[in-house]
Formats: C-alpha cells, structure tokens, sequence
C-alpha cells in the first residue's frame, strides 16, 4: 500500500516525467533507438480551400453545413494555439485578429501527450509526442515555425522526458528521461540524458545517472550542460540522497564536476510524529536559471533558505531568506541553526520566476495538507503562500505580497508580474515590477505572455468553462483590457516558451 500510494504522489509531482512501461529495447538497454537512416524533411500538407455549403433542396429540412472560417493573414503574425480532442491535441497557428486559422496551413497533430521546448530564437518547437498514455512509442518532431514544416524525426523513446533544453544557438537539444522500470516496484533502474544533433536529426551521445534530470540547460557559451536532479530509492520511491547539481561536457555529456547539496529537501521522505506514527511529507523547491546558465538558484519549500549553485566557481552555498540583518546580527546567526518551517506535514511546492536582470527571484507557492474532518472522512487543503521578492545575490527578502497565486509569470520586457491561481475559474493579477504594486485583477482569464511567429511579444489569455468551450483573447500590454475574444470549441490553450 506505501509503495503504491508514492508511486502515485511521484507522478504527480514530477508530471508525468518518471518512467512507465517501456518497450524492449537492444542490448544496450537504451530508451532511444537509433535508426540506420533519417526521416525526410517534409512540409505539412497545405489546407484545402474552404468549400461552400451545398445549397439546400426541397427536400432538405436540416440547416446548411456552416463554412469554416479561415485568415489570410500572414504566417509570421501569428500564435500558436494548442486544441484537444478526446484523443490527440492539435496545434494551430492563429490569426490573434481574428481567432481563425490561417489558410493554407493545416493543424500539426502533437499525439496524446507531449514534451516540448523552444528554440532560444523562437523559430525551432522540439516535441516529443506519445501515441497514448503509457510513455511508450515517443518520437521527436522538429517543427519549423517560419515555414510550418513539421519535420517527423526517426529519434523514438520509450519513457517520458522530464525536460528538454535548445543549446544557445539552437544547434542540438538535451533530453532527460527515465530508464527501464524495475519489476518488482515499476521505480526506474535508472536515468538517461540524450544530446542530439538538430540539423542532421542524429544522436550525438548519451549518459545514464542514478538521479533524475529535473532542470536541464546549456551555458551561454554551449560549452557546458548544467543538470540538477534527485535521487529515488527504486524500492521505495522515497528520496534517500541529498539532490545532486552535475557540470557535463556538452559535446560528449562526460562529468566534469558534481555536487551533491543537502541542505535541500527535494522530493518525498518519511517523518515520525510525536505519538510514534510515520507519514510521508512531500517538499517541491523552485529551481531556476540565471540568465547565462552558470548558476542555479533553489528555492527551498521546507523552509526559508535560498541555495545558490555556481558552475563557473564549482561551489554552492545555502543563506536564510529574511529581511536584511545588521553586522551583530548576522555574527549571531553564524552559531545557530535554521528554524525549521511550522508547515502542513503534507508539504509544500514553490515556484519562481527570476527578473529580466537577473537580481530579483519571485516566488509563490502554497502549503498542502490532508487531514480528517468531524465525520472522519480524509480532506485535502492547500494554503497559498503569497509572493516572495527575494535578491538573488543575498537572500535579502525585499518584499512581500499578499496573493492566493500558485503560478507566476513574467512579461517579455520584464516590467509586469502575472500572480495566477484558480478558484471556482482562473484568474490573473497583474503586478507592476518597479512599484510592486497589483495593477488589475483580471477574472476568469489565465494570462500567457507570447510571442508571434515573427518574434513580436502578443499577451494572450485563455479560460475553459464546464460546457466544453474554451474562450481565448487577446490583451492590450498597458490598459490589460480584451482587445479581441472567442470562444473555441472544447478545451484549447496558448502554447508559448517560458
């Protein structure tokens, strides 16, 4: 029943990116299979011209087919719109005048689930997309933007990536995923990082880990991929090992330096109470980039502590988050230990967005706990945390703001907070940067900064209602009102980079 129960809390956490069953694979045991040859480039299938309707006969007592609506705007003006069926999603690129489809340009069928990543300049989306729900049958498609080409690579895996990052000039592209499940407990035996080559659509190497790859990124200068992961006990599930922070070659993804880091909680662990019973507690960090890949910022969720992970100097070190203390103070605080966070045994998850100049984190997150009510019956809360304005170089808390956010966003320029959440619908709060100060509550929309094709920021917001329909719109940056609105049939969302 443990194992069972943490298997189940793992996939949730992670998203989906532990492994499932895989396929048998050679000798090697690879979860990539690598083909004599490569697929053909070969552009998408342009969309017929729209036909009329049949006009009625006499007999006809149903209302005319009703014509689909297409635009003629051009390709580079437009975004991407992700639509679901029941059965696959498809991705569209969208007029945002209009809310209609380009003409000529047919919807990229993106499977039952995918992994994806933008290129650094936009122009290159990496999906690996799955024919189902079981983390088999993966295959890369490297969609061309500019000219809408989807490119069907022969590149397949067999277990569902964790995450996947573009070098900075877009010339390859890392993939970290789960290794072959063990049979006694279904827990991965291990871990892969794959590297591959973009333009010739080619493995270029691959490593194995005994941790699981959650962040992924190259340096600025490509020379290096930085890998942050933790480590599970394949019985278990349980996190035994402190997360480890790894410094690869990036032409052949050898070591060249690691460190493990625990004074960070990451994953999900078992505490004893005071009455003697043992309970599982779950704690999910923020970990993020600095804007030239060489540090790695965590953001702990079990207390109020920010480590700094610095790739250049092979160091990491841990500070208290906390308004700015005096020269006495902080020779005090040399000598004693970090309290503890008071929070719900169940844990918490945090999130984080860093600023545009790399100086500021924000991060939002919220507490989750179960317990049993009057009539005995198990209840599930989570309790927001508000947001956090922490500088990155310090851990100097700079300010605080009350919110029920679990999400954050930051606009392309770096002058606006997106504070999201959901209640009975989604909603938005808006934040000045500079004044820290709420702008505009925006009910009922979840606001995506994106970019057009042609790489021009657009504001974008989405909201599904329970009669299977969707309405998207699109915001004007500065007033943050609805410039145009539609709704769309079923579920559909933005797709843009982070």
């Amino acid at each position: 029943m443990k194992t069972t129960l943490i298997a189940v809390k793992l996939l949730a956490a992670l998203l989906v990116a532990c492994a499932a069953p895989i396929q048998d694979t050679p000798q090697n045991d690879r979860s990539v299979e690598i083909p004599p040859t490569l697929a053909p480039l070969k552009p998408s299938p342009t969309q017929p011209a729209t036909k009329a309707s049949p006009a009625p006969t006499e007999k006809a007592t149903a209302a005319p087919t009703p014509t689909v609506q297409y635009s003629d705007a051009p390709l580079e003006s437009s975004v991407l719109l992700m639509m679901w069926s029941l059965r696959h999603g498809e991705l569209h690129t969208v007029d945002p005048d209009t809310g209609h489809d380009l003409r000529g340009y047919t919807s990229i069928n993106m499977g039952h689930h995918f992994s994806h990543a933008f290129s650094p300049d936009g122009k290159t989306l990496a999906a690996v997309t799955y024919p189902g729900d079981s983390g088999n049958g993966g295959v890369l498609h490297l969609i061309d933007l500019p000219t809408w080409r989807d490119v069907t690579t022969t590149l397949k895996f067999n277990s569902w990536i964790s995450t996947m990052s573009f070098s900075p000039d877009g010339s390859r592209l890392a993939l970290a995923y789960a290794g072959k499940p063990t049979r006694a407990h279904g827990m991965p035996e291990g871990y892969h990082l794959a590297s591959v080559d973009v333009t010739a659509q080619t493995l270029i190497a691959q490593t194995s880990f005994d941790f699981a790859p959650g962040v992924v990124g190259y340096a600025a200068d490509g020379a290096s991929l930085v890998v942050y992961g933790v480590i599970y006990d394949t019985d278990t599930g349980l996190n035994v090992q402190p997360p480890r922070a790894v410094l690869l070659d990036a032409a052949d993804l050898s070591v060249e330096w690691e460190l493990e880091l625990p004074t960070v909680l990451d994953g999900q662990f078992t505490q004893k109470e005071s009455n003697g019973t043992e309970t599982y507690v779950g704690w999910w960090p923020a970990a993020v980039f600095s804007p030239d890949r060489q540090a790695l910022y965590i953001v702990h969720a079990d207390e109020d502590m920010l480590t700094t992970v610095n790739f250049t100097a092979r160091v990491a070190h841990t500070v208290a988050i906390g308004p700015a203390r005096s020269w006495l103070e902080q020779l005090l605080a040399l000598g004693a230990g970090v309290a503890h966070a008071k929070g719900p045994i169940d844990g918490a998850t945090k999130r984080a967005v860093l600023s545009s100049d790399g100086k500021r984190l924000y991060v939002v997150g919220q507490t989750n706990n179960t317990f049993k009510d009057a009539k005995g019956e198990l209840q599930y809360k989570q309790t927001p945390l508000g947001l956090q304005v922490i500088d990155a170089a310090t851990g100097v808390e700079i300010a605080r703001f009350d919110t029920e956010a679990t999400e954050v966003g930051i606009s392309p320029d770096g002058t606006q907070l997106y504070l999201r959440g959901w209640s009975a619908t989604a909603w938005t709060d808006v934040l000045d940067v500079n004044r820290l100060e709420a702008i505009k509550h925006l009910a009922g929309q979840y606001v995506t900064p994106a970019w057009r094709l042609d790489g021009k920021p657009i504001l974008l917001a989405s909201n599904s209602s329970s009669t299977y329909q969707t309405v998207i719109s699109v915001l004007d940056a500065e007033s943050l009102d609805e410039i145009h609105v539609w709704p769309v049939k079923g579920y559909a969302s933005w797709l843009a980079a982070p």
